[in-house]
């Protein structure tokens, strides 16, 4: 199989990439062309693209930067076979377990594939979209100031899963073509975070978070307007987000905000592949 590697931020691609879409265009936008426009929000420490299959190493941290990102189908039985051997040869190297992330329903026929050799669903999640036109801040809103480099307070209220941030999360974290790192303050404290990334005409928002203390004021909403404006006074004109499908409180924080389903992921495991983040 021929690949193309791609280390960090130096220009990492995920194939050709696509037109920029227009926000009328979001109902029709191809879930495979967007997951690829994801990449570019998130990118890993290490890619290499095989035959429509992006595989993304960094340590360890989260899903989308650890596991094998399927584009596309493979031909045939033997195809998938070979394919998954070479896949799970190239994590165990890395002493990373075998992942497959596998958009749906698009890619449906594949996921039936793996789960009938073994692969097993650990997490998933959803994949939601608005355009930005419309969203604009609340009268009272909070001020957020947006920066490019988080500094130690920012980093603070950052939560990998509960977890500490390791230092690839610090370097994913600025990592991309143009990224803003929002932030609420109430008397000198951050209370509440985010983080948004541009790519190909879109925005791609993670890590909103707020203090509990700080929690039911809307202002996890504003931190959402505010990257919004930043996003396009950049030229975007439309908003991702990523979700863990078992996080409905995130959920439905975003869908009163006007963003919508598009298509769901499932990250596979490959058998005997152990427990990771």
């Amino acid at each position: 199989m021929a690949g193309r590697a791609h280390r960090g931020a130096g220009g990492l691609t995920a194939g050709s990439r696509p037109t920029r879409w227009r926000s009328t265009d979001l109902s029709a936008v191809d879930a495979l062309a967007l997951e690829r426009v994801a990449v570019g929000a998130w990118v890993p420490d290490e890619a290499v693209e095989v035959d429509g299959w992006l595989w993304r190493a960094s340590e360890g941290f989260t899903g989308r930067g650890n596991s094998a990102l399927a584009l596309a189908a493979p031909s045939n039985a033997d195809d998938l076979d070979q394919r998954l051997a070479t896949v799970g040869a190239w994590y165990r190297e890395r002493d990373l377990p075998p992942w497959v992330a596998v958009p749906l329903p698009v890619l449906a026929g594949l996921h039936d594939d793996l789960a009938d050799r073994g692969w097993t669903m650990h997490h998933g999640g959803r994949v939601l979209v608005r355009d930005l036109v419309e969203l604009v801040s609340r009268p009272d809103a909070a001020p957020v100031t947006i920066t490019v480099e988080p500094d130690e307070d920012w980093l603070s209220r950052y939560h990998d899963r509960g977890g500490v941030l390791p230092d690839v999360g610090r370097r994913m974290l600025t990592r991309g073509d143009r990224v803003g790192l929002a932030s609420v303050r109430d008397g000198g404290e951050v209370v509440a975070i985010g983080r948004g990334a541009l790519t190909d005409g879109w925005l791609g928002v993670n890590a909103v978070e707020t203090v509990p203390s700080h929690r039911r004021r809307g202002l996890a909403g504003d931190v959402l307007t505010a990257l919004a404006d930043w996003a396009r006074s950049h030229g975007a004109t439309a908003g991702f987000l990523q979700v863990d499908l078992s996080n409905e409180a995130a959920r439905r924080l975003y869908e009163r905000a006007g963003f919508v389903e598009h298509h769901t992921y499932h990250y596979l495991a490959a058998p005997s592949s152990g427990v990771a983040r």
